[in-house]
């Protein structure tokens, strides 16, 4: 509602300048700043320009570079803006709006807009003529001069942004604005996600970070180990400096290099994923992680974690790299299929074990899916369930997981992990639908089987929630879990003779179940000694 510019000076030094001296009006030293769209323009430039007065810079769809699809959308709706509505719906309509209230805030009780015309000139002149404003200033220059942190957000449903490729081309030239160890990172890990394995370890090389980051990885493990042992070492000086003191520099020593060797681990995890074996080994040589004395499976010193002492196992001895095989448990289950898949395929062929062999062979077809997946729609996935379940954010969750799908409609775990987003939301008909769908894309999923089971028993569809536990337990006849929920479901169909059967094989492979060993209690009694009944098992 203020006033327009008489000069018409709505460059972003200028509009930042007003951000200035509301803040001086206002009388606040220092602030968390707020950008939305070209509102990121002046914030930006505040946080620049003015480093003292911003403790942190926000940015809501805003990019020194939008997206075509969104630059166009915008330019055309500008661009023919018309001088007057005739209502407020006429106004939502135009601009695709259902907020009526911040419509209505926009125009003046005659239907005109309060925004001045200059913009609308301009973009129409950009329509016209190709030509763009002049802002007066390099955005991406401003933006690699902000020392203050920042959050860049974007819109579920905006198209501002673009996808990631525009994020990768954003990284990359903010990286050669203001190359960091940190830039190098987090344009690593981007260009990692998208499968661009060259681009991923070329800046990856160069993003190990400062000696003093190490340092002080180094020095609060030594710190620790010392608070450890000097209170039962204090009263002996001899005792406290060759146990505590010397054991603590040790520490320092192993959690340096365990720092310093952390992106290079990354390096050669991209390299063994891509197959490039040779170029990995070699890598590995570089680190002097290759030692002819060093069994990986086995304990050694070397400053590297299990994940990479399998991987080099299976590199150098493969008939000894067992170890390989609960790695590829972990690595699966923290959203990495491609690798794990590679890893038990490795042990399938290579493993002297037959116990070995079939685990990796029922782990491989029960619990991952069935093809090689795209990188970008595992990526996408192991993103949604972060949302999902570390930031509480499952309405993102969900918007990512339905992207994961259109990168690769065959991968049964985003469907699964949507499934269980309507679980959590207590809405089973729409959980049922998703799992479904995972189930036909996999018909092997396990965890989809299994949470089937769950909702079908949550509908009260007694039927179908038998047929997906038994499948399942069919996979996993050693899960008490499964036994358990079997005979539940049992009970609720009258078969109460073959539901305490399975509720006496949940209670001997998990003592533990408190709700079944009740349940036969109480049919059966406990005995003498007030233990449990016959049924049970301790």
């Amino acid at each position: 509602d203020s006033d327009w510019s008489a000069p018409k000076d709505y460059s972003v030094p200028s509009m930042a300048a007003d951000i200035v001296a509301v803040l001086g009006h206002l009388g606040w030293p220092r602030v968390v700043l707020v950008g939305h769209s070209m509102g990121g323009r002046s914030t930006t430039y505040v946080a620049a320009k003015h480093a003292a007065r911003v403790a942190a810079l926000a940015l809501i769809d805003y990019s020194p570079e939008n997206a075509p699809a969104g630059s166009k959308r915008v330019t055309r709706i500008v661009a023919n803006t018309p001088d007057h509505f005739a209502s407020v719906d006429e106004a939502l309509a135009y601009f695709g709006q259902k907020d009526r209230a911040r419509v209505q805030a926009y125009l003046r009780p005659d239907g005109s807009i309060k925004r001045d015309p200059y913009f609308r000139d301009q973009f129409k002149r950009l329509l016209e003529t190709g030509e763009r404003p002049k802002l007066g200033v390099d955005m991406w220059q401003l933006l690699g001069e902000v020392r203050c942190p920042i959050l860049s957000m974007r819109g579920a449903r905006s198209d501002m942004l673009g996808e990631s490729d525009d994020a990768l081309a954003a990284f990359q030239q903010a990286a050669a604005i203001a190359p960091s160890a940190d830039t190098s990172l987090r344009l690593g890990a981007t260009a990692d996600r998208l499968g661009r394995a060259d681009l991923a370890v070329q800046t990856l090389e160069t993003a190990s970070g400062p000696w003093r980051r190490h340092a002080a990885a180094g020095a609060r493990a030594a710190a620790a180990s010392f608070a450890a042992c000097a209170p039962t070492s204090w009263s002996n000086p001899a005792r406290l400096w060759n146990t505590c003191v010397t054991g603590s520099r040790d520490t320092y020593g192993f959690y340096f290099e365990v720092s310093r060797e952390a992106v290079p681990r990354w390096v050669f995890r991209i390299l063994v994923e891509e197959g490039r074996r040779e170029r990995a080994l070699a890598f590995a040589r570089e680190r002097g992680w290759l030692r002819a004395d060093v069994e990986y499976c086995g304990h050694h010193a070397l400053p590297i974690d299990d994940e990479t002492s399998a991987l080099l196992a299976i590199l150098t001895q493969p008939e000894r790299a067992d170890c390989a095989l609960p790695a590829a448990v972990r690595i699966a289950d923290d959203g990495a299929a491609r690798l794990g898949r590679m890893m038990l395929l490795d042990r399938i062929a290579h493993s002297r074990e037959p116990e070995t062999r079939e685990r990796a062979q029922h782990f491989l077809r029960y619990r991952l899916p069935d093809h090689e997946v795209p990188r970008l729609a595992e990526a996408l996935n192991a993103t949604g369930w972060r949302l999902q379940h570390v930031h509480d954010d499952p309405d993102d969750a969900l918007a990512v997981f339905q992207k994961a799908i259109q990168a690769d409609p065959r991968f049964s775990w985003p469907h699964h992990n949507i499934g269980r987003i309507y679980m959590g939301r207590h809405d089973y008909e729409q959980a049922r639908v998703w799992l479904e769908r995972a189930l036909e894309v996999n018909p092997d999923h396990w965890r989809a089987l299994y949470n089937y089971g769950v909702t079908n028993a949550n509908l009260q569809r007694w039927p179908e929630a038998l047929s997906a536990y038994r499948t399942a337990l069919a996979i996993a006849p050693s899960d008490a879990r499964l036994h358990a929920n079997v005979g539940w479901t049992l009970i609720k169909l009258g078969q109460e003779a073959e539901a305490e059967r399975e509720l006496q094989i949940a209670l001997r492979l998990d003592p533990s179940l408190q709700a079944e060993r009740n349940y036969l209690n109480a049919r059966y009694g406990r005995d003498a000694r007030g233990g449990p009944t016959p049924s049970s098992t301790r």
